[in-house]
């Protein structure tokens, strides 16, 4: 397992079930209402300091998910258009899945959760799911998945330690 997070150049997240708990809340005839999880902002922030992107792929379609990928300035993809994982991640990132994290939490991340070199699954996620992801993060769906699934990555690949440092330099920096 270690050896393969060597090779993690990309992590891909479903939306519904890990940057949110699943609930999606309908508004009227045409809103609806997701809770991300702040924690995950700066998980995105660190993943691309350190040379790992970050997309989102999901198969729901919904102005919540579009607006949170473009304040974080990630990739949004959906499932639905037509193109399968690989062919995006061959086409637009120049990758493939062996260079890949997948997080999901449902029947229609199996394949991917399958197919990627690491996988990881919510706490919350389905026992399907857990039971062939590679990793059961101890985070719920919409309670900092992402940051426990960029530590694991980052701490296999040795730059754990350099996230921690960076930061408590900054707060020296900040204090002075």
């Amino acid at each position: 397992m270690n050896k393969k997070m060597q090779n993690i150049t990309l992590i891909i997240s479903d939306i519904d079930g890990v940057l949110t708990d699943g609930r999606i809340n309908l508004i009227g005839n045409t809103e609806e209402m997701k809770s991300f999880s702040a924690k995950d902002g700066p998980a995105i922030e660190i993943a691309k300091k350190n040379g790992i992107r970050v997309i989102f792929y999901t198969g729901r379609t919904s102005s919540a998910s579009e607006r949170r990928a473009k304040e974080l300035n990630v990739p949004l993809y959906y499932k639905k258009d037509g193109r399968e994982l690989a062919q995006i991640l061959e086409k637009d990132f120049m990758t493939s899945m062996g260079n890949v994290a997948y997080v999901g939490d449902d029947f229609n991340d199996l394949r991917n959760i399958k197919n990627s070199a690491v996988s990881f699954a919510p706490s919350d996620s389905n026992p399907i799911v857990r039971k062939y992801a590679s990793i059961t993060t101890e985070a719920k769906g919409g309670e900092g998945v992402l940051i426990e699934v960029v530590r694991t990555v980052l701490t296999a690949q040795g730059k754990w330690e350099g996230v921690i440092e960076q930061f408590l330099s900054e707060e020296k920096t900040h204090a002075q």
